[in-house]
């Protein structure tokens, strides 16, 4: 119970916009001379209700973005928000895109502050330690942007077949 109540997460924004042409997929992250708004954005194919291939691209907000966000109270208004950071190219899809989610994200990524790790580390031998009825994985067991939540599912994985054996 205590480790969870050591668990903070911060906030994030992150726009989708879907449709054609095709962009070529891509991850591009940003930096602060490029924009203060935008951390990454996202190009991947994807399949649509009806079969067919689409591009999405998400925008997602810098941690100053959603500072700036929440100061402002833009949190239903991040396509205004980030448009004037969009590189050329993709102001030019998403103009024409023919579908745009805004997700405001009150709880997004887990903040790494002094002391979690410890807290972390203490949990995480508590659920190695013996067979227990849950078992826990996730992005507060690991660094999210790095394959960590996939990560934590693996060592958790291990654990259980180590508890309970392999059948």
């Amino acid at each position: 119970s205590s480790w969870f109540q050591a668990v903070r997460y911060s906030p994030g924004g992150v726009v989708h916009f879907g449709g054609q042409p095709r962009l070529s997929p891509m991850v591009r992250f940003i930096d602060n001379a490029a924009s203060k708004r935008l951390s990454t954005i996202d190009i991947a194919d994807e399949m649509t209700g009806a079969g067919s291939i689409q591009t999405r691209v998400s925008c997602y907000l810098s941690p100053e973005g959603v500072i700036k966000v929440r100061d402002q109270g833009l949190e239903s208004q991040l396509t205004g928000f980030i448009q004037e950071d969009l590189p050329a190219d993709v102001m030019t899809f998403c103009k024409s895109a023919n579908a745009v989610v805004e997700q405001w994200i009150e709880h997004m990524l887990p903040v790494f502050y002094p002391g979690y790790l410890k807290k972390l580390k203490s949990f995480a031998s508590y659920q190695a330690d013996k067979r227990k009825h849950i078992y826990y994985a996730g992005d507060y067991m690991a660094q999210a942007l790095v394959g960590g939540a996939c990560r934590s599912g693996l060592e958790a994985a291990q654990t259980i077949i180590r508890h309970w054996g392999s059948n």
